[in-house]
């Protein structure tokens, strides 16, 4: 191994144009009875004769991510044992996914072992599990609802709808049991069983001002120091925003409401919104007042720093 990446690192050609070894993130749409493959994001390891690689990227679908005219796939290139999907993350490029239980460098031969292993409803990949556990057996791809290593154990957590109508119950396959489900709440609701629903806050903006962009801003008191303003939440828009809706995850709305606005992206002007303290429900109509700066109210030249 050492003697390769020698080689590796002397010969200049490999280094540019030879890139053997690569990062692959396949992505799958699960459903009850199915499992989906959409696509895989693939980065290159250049340098691979360095002893460490890091890799720090956000994996996005990029915006011709369903576009038929876009589809790299079109013209389905691929044989009948595999099935074209594309390279994320590289416009225009695609690769021949090997259909289950089908492997080799063409998806040519099939392996018996998934017939008998996987359950019918998982997709089996021979020869992708690893050297660590079970190397000799395939790789199973379970559908929702499903785990193990041949995805024959159905997982009922969700079954007794935890989440209730307020959220959507998810699996998260967590080996240790202590958090078995996650609920994804709905706007107005938040809580680990979505059980709580969040303050209503209705701004209409009554203002004639053009800015070139806006940002709200909800602030809180901190507890231990009252003096302290804590940013909540914000949102930023194009020109001004005439309707502003939010609801927050705490038991009171925030007190405090401000709103900046930028005309040339630099000094801009502060406006309150509302001040309420103790509000459970907030849903007003604001002629924002504008917070001038202190150095706007001192005459010229007497500016003192102590």
């Amino acid at each position: 191994m050492l003697e390769h990446k020698g080689r590796r690192y002397l010969n200049s050609t490999d280094v540019i144009y030879d890139h053997p070894y690569s990062v692959h993130f396949d992505v799958y749409a699960l459903q009850s009875n199915d499992t989906i493959e959409l696509g895989s994001f693939r980065y290159i390891i250049y340098f691979d004769y360095l002893p460490a690689f890091r890799l720090a990227t956000v994996l996005k679908f990029p915006a011709w991510f369903g576009n038929s005219t876009l589809d790299p796939c079109a013209q389905n290139p691929c044989n009948a044992n595999s099935t074209c999907k594309p390279v994320l993350n590289e416009e225009g490029k695609f690769y021949c996914s090997c259909k289950s239980g089908y492997t080799d460098v063409n998806c040519t031969v099939y392996e018996q072992n998934c017939s008998s292993y996987c359950s019918s409803d998982s997709i089996c990949r021979p020869g992708q599990r690893g050297l660590i556990k079970n190397p000799d057996n395939p790789l199973c791809i379970c559908s929702l609802d499903y785990f193990g290593p041949s995805c024959h154990i159905r997982n009922e957590a969700c079954k007794s709808d935890p989440c209730g109508l307020n959220g959507s119950c998810h699996l998260t396959n967590d080996p240790t049991g202590d958090k078995p489900i996650i609920c994804q709440c709905s706007k107005q609701f938040y809580g680990d069983r979505c059980q709580y629903e969040k303050v209503a806050v209705a701004i209409d903006v009554n203002m004639t001002l053009t800015p070139s962009v806006s940002v709200v801003q909800f602030y809180d008191m901190t507890q231990l120091l009252w003096s302290t303003l804590k940013l909540r939440h914000q949102m930023i828009t194009i020109g001004l925003p005439l309707t502003i809706r939010y609801y927050h995850d705490q038991e009171k709305a925030p007190f405090l409401s401000l709103l900046k606005t930028y005309k040339d992206f630099s000094d801009p002007q502060y406006y309150v919104l509302y001040v309420q303290w103790d509000s459970t429900l907030i849903n007003l109509t604001s002629t924002p007042r504008l917070c001038p700066n202190a150095i706007s109210l001192l005459p010229r030249g007497e500016l003192f720093v102590f």
